[in-house]
């Protein structure tokens, strides 16, 4: 002013192109919707800083918006205008996200994008660069890839833990189950995460589980002489019916209950011929089960191995020697006995002397004994070649522990 006058007062000529211009009534630094400015309001130069702007949500740049105004002297207002021009800097606004639900399959490891993670953010240029777990998946095994900038592969995930991608989540969620999982997450936008925690549900659709046996293999004895070997079963999560056959090198040995799983061989094995493998002379028979229901198939191999029964009485007996010289002492070794017996295991054969073909009367004479299976000179012997017996019979009775004995004569 070429008066020297001071500036008393200023007139808004024209509003503000974009934003909010507004005069802050109650001094709050804070735009209330009663204090907008209007065209021709006039302010005194002593409220000029209560006068404010705020630009639009988001909104922001150079000379992003402008109004005009006129001054007053105290007398009287400028002829000309002043244009007023805000550049509005740009301010990181946090990301958001929301909640999201992803769908999976039951007993299927799910890997996540980066798209089930929802990110928005209003600074055109940001995106997702961090995933943060904030709590924890309620059922499964929730997994995090190079977690918290390392490289350390897969491993479970803690709390705040955080990832580059959504790839680098997956989820193995608990067998069988079907039941919804949830974690919490925050998203980064390579400056501050978001305000909230946000909540990812993965749905799970059913399948139709293959019936499954305890065991892939199993193996056990059967005596010979017996049918009964076992029953094996398989389980079913969905409780669908389950048929049982047979297939393998020695199935044609064998019974099954189709709807029970109940072995059996079809007629009883014997050790000593036993029929097996692929030769049909081994004790070790091998027979696979299939259980089968709707979602398919699991096998168990049982191996069975037939067992020796003493079922077999002694057929024959050899002595390897059968003389003895006169006078010989006592204790002296004339044979060693051996026994004929089916039974292929060779069972305990024990030798006792008895005074005929019966075998029923203990022999209680001094000519012969035997230690184990030795036939030896008696405790005091008679033989004597001069005196003319040069022969003498001696019966011997062996015996297997189950079956009816056997005596054989020898002459000596």
């Amino acid at each position: 002013d070429v008066d020297s006058d001071s500036i008393t007062h200023i007139k808004i000529t024209t509003l503000e192109t974009a934003g909010t211009l507004f005069l802050d009534a109650d001094d709050d630094d804070t735009y209330d919707s009663n204090e907008d400015v209007e065209a021709d309001d006039e302010i005194a130069i002593g409220s000029i800083t209560n006068l404010g702007f705020v630009s639009a949500s988001n909104a922001n740049g150079n000379t992003y918006a402008t109004f005009k105004f006129k001054v007053k002297d105290g007398t009287a207002y400028s002829s000309g205008e002043g244009t007023n021009t805000m550049n509005v800097a740009a301010a990181n606004d946090l990301p958001t996200s929301s909640a999201v639900t992803v769908s999976g399959t039951e007993d299927t490891l799910n890997t996540y994008t980066s798209g089930n993670f929802a990110f928005s953010d209003v600074d055109s240029g940001d995106s997702l660069s961090r995933i943060k777990i904030t709590s924890l998946e309620s059922t499964g095994d929730l997994e995090c890839q190079n977690k918290n900038g390392g490289s350390t592969g897969w491993a479970d995930c803690v709390a705040d833990d955080y990832v580059s991608a959504g790839t680098d989540l997956r989820l193995t969620p608990a067998s069988d189950s079907v039941a919804d999982v949830t974690f919490s997450f925050m998203v980064f936008d390579g400056t501050a995460y978001s305000a909230s925690a946000y909540v990812v549900t993965t749905t799970f659709s059913a399948v139709n589980d293959a019936p499954a046996f305890s065991a892939a293999t199993t193996s056990v004895d059967v005596a010979e002489n017996q049918q009964a070997v076992g029953t094996y079963t398989a389980t079913d999560a969905e409780s669908d019916t389950i048929t049982y056959s047979k297939s393998g090198t020695d199935s044609d040995l064998f019974a099954l209950g189709s709807s029970d799983g109940v072995l059996t061989f079809s007629s009883a094995p014997n050790f000593e011929a036993p029929g097996c493998g692929a030769s049909d002379n081994s004790n070790t028979c091998t027979v696979i089960i299939t259980a089968t229901a709707t979602g398919g198939t699991d096998t168990n191999t049982i191996t069975v191995t037939v067992t020796n029964v003493n079922d077999n009485s002694p057929t024959d007996m050899a002595l390897s020697a059968t003389s003895a010289a006169e006078n010989a002492a006592a204790g002296t070794d004339i044979g060693t006995l051996s026994t004929t017996d089916a039974d292929a295991s060779g069972n305990a054969h024990v030798y006792t002397l008895v005074t005929d073909s019966g075998g029923a009367t203990a022999y209680s004479g001094t000519d012969f004994s035997i230690d184990s299976a030795i036939l030896e000179v008696g405790s005091s012997p008679g033989f004597n070649y001069d005196s003319g017996t040069t022969s003498y019979t001696v019966y011997v009775k062996v015996a297997d522990g189950s079956n009816t004995a056997y005596v054989e004569a020898f002459t000596i």
